[in-house]
């Protein structure tokens, strides 16, 4: 389970809802950037994690027994795409086409 204060695609502040049994024991735990490029859900001992580049999500899903070091490699290499995409997208808004490599 993430636990980010800002997206870690774009770093706007993420929306966080959370669930708690008795006042101590997490069910569920949300977080969602505003713009969309990263949503976190963790419900019952099974966590997602969806990255969104450029309108295509990449999904991850692990429950709590489940070997997590491979899919935190592949979440970190997806997380550096979707910044990059970010990064391409910008710099072609701002600058047109050139300069950006395909």
């Amino acid at each position: 389970m993430s636990r980010f204060e800002e997206c870690p695609v774009c770093y706007a502040p993420m929306e966080v809802s959370q669930s708690v049994m008795d006042g101590w024991c997490v069910e569920e735990h949300y977080e969602s950037c505003p713009n969309k490029c990263y949503v976190s859900e963790y419900a019952y001992g099974a966590s997602r994690v969806f990255i969104n580049i450029r309108g295509h999500e990449v999904r991850f899903e692990w429950s709590y027994h489940d070997d997590i070091h491979p899919l935190r490699d592949a979440m970190d290499v997806t997380l550096k795409a979707a910044q990059r995409a970010q990064l391409e997208d910008y710099w072609s808004l701002i600058h047109g086409n050139s300069g950006i490599s395909s």
